[in-house]
């Protein structure tokens, strides 16, 4: 914790509740080592240009363990093309 107390900025005009920030911190504490392993994970993996499902997956599987509640959706790309040019000459 010595280290993200450390590198918080040191003028604060939002001032947060120092319960809830101690809370904070030792909640990413609790938890840094499965942060490690996660983001190494994320990062080692493929994610470019047709290859993020790997990475998504990871994603995924994190929040379902955080108890988040996950929705995978399609991407329409001829919706986008007609919203926004810029979809129109990517290859996604």
């Amino acid at each position: 914790m010595i280290f993200l107390q450390e590198h918080l900025p040191a003028n604060r005009e939002n001032k947060m509740d120092k319960t809830l920030l101690k809370d904070i911190l030792n909640a990413v504490e609790g938890r840094r080592d499965n942060i490690i392993n996660e983001l190494t994970d994320l990062v080692a993996s493929d994610s470019t240009l047709g290859n993020e499902q790997h990475a998504q997956s990871i994603i995924k599987e994190t929040f379902i363990g955080l108890g988040t509640n996950v929705e995978e959706v399609s991407i329409d790309l001829d919706k986008l093309a007609s919203l926004h040019w810029v979809f129109t000459s990517c290859d996604l």
